[in-house]
């Protein structure tokens, strides 16, 4: 329910019944009916496989599918994620028998950068990306002004985190964003390292085995500073991964 801010206040004081599907490890226990999986690539998966189950793919159409299979993409990194399956490329395949263009999708996705997202990137990766050496870490974090000046809009930090994985040896990537309200972070491993357990332990976070987020009310340099004391603890496990 946090993560639909102050709408989840609303929903929880009535008496409604309420329905989760999710396919996060340990969801919140705020529902009446469930329909939960954490082995599901995503939560688009689950929905498509119920309504397939119950009503029949002919009755799935081809806007749905298309919100549903642009999920399943997103979700696993374009089926690169530790969470794709072969189920999920089964999934997948009964998608584009209904009628998805996934061609069509995919360069609406990830080639879709304008130019100042582009010079945004850029920035990051030259003036802002700090390498933890001895946690096999990266780490980028923006302030509101930064954002002001790339005149960031929602979507724009989207798959900036990603970058630091790319990098030989690395094994953890952090991104942590002022965003005035509250400090955001994204937490993106190799291995088996469960950025979901340490977002959860130090940063009221949660999220998949190597993909996670978190937040605080502290301000971005105070978040920084925990992070980079915090993530001292796991040096060993960390160097430990072999990539």
């Amino acid at each position: 329910m946090s993560r639909i801010n102050d709408l989840g206040l609303l929903i929880g004081e009535t008496d409604k019944p309420k329905v989760l599907v999710d396919h996060h490890q340990n969801p919140e226990e705020f529902y009446t009916y469930a329909f939960w999986n954490n082995e599901a690539s995503s939560t688009c998966e689950l929905i498509f496989e119920w309504a397939r189950d119950n009503f029949g793919l002919e009755t799935i159409t081809k806007d749905s599918v298309t919100c549903l299979y642009t999920g399943l993409m997103t979700d696993t990194g374009n089926f690169q994620y530790i969470n794709t399956r072969s189920h999920t490329h089964i999934v997948a395949a009964q998608m584009m028998e209904i009628g998805v263009d996934h061609v069509n999708i995919h360069e609406r996705i990830y080639h879709v950068f304008s130019v100042t997202r582009s010079r945004l990137f850029g920035y990051c990766l030259y003036k802002k990306l700090e390498i933890l050496e001895d946690c096999k870490t990266a780490l980028i974090y923006l302030t509101p002004e930064e954002l002001e000046e790339f005149n960031v809009v929602t979507g724009d930090t989207e798959g900036l985190v990603n970058f630091g994985l790319g990098i030989k040896g690395i094994v953890l990537s952090v991104l942590i964003i002022d965003r005035t309200e509250k400090v955001k972070m994204s937490f993106r491993s190799k291995g088996n390292f469960r950025v979901n357990e340490f977002a959860g332990k130090f940063f009221n976070g949660g999220g998949h085995f190597n993909a996670a987020g978190g937040a605080s009310d502290a301000p971005l340099e105070e978040v920084v500073a925990t992070f980079k004391r915090e993530i001292q603890a796991y040096r060993e496990e960390l160097n430990a991964i072999s990539i």
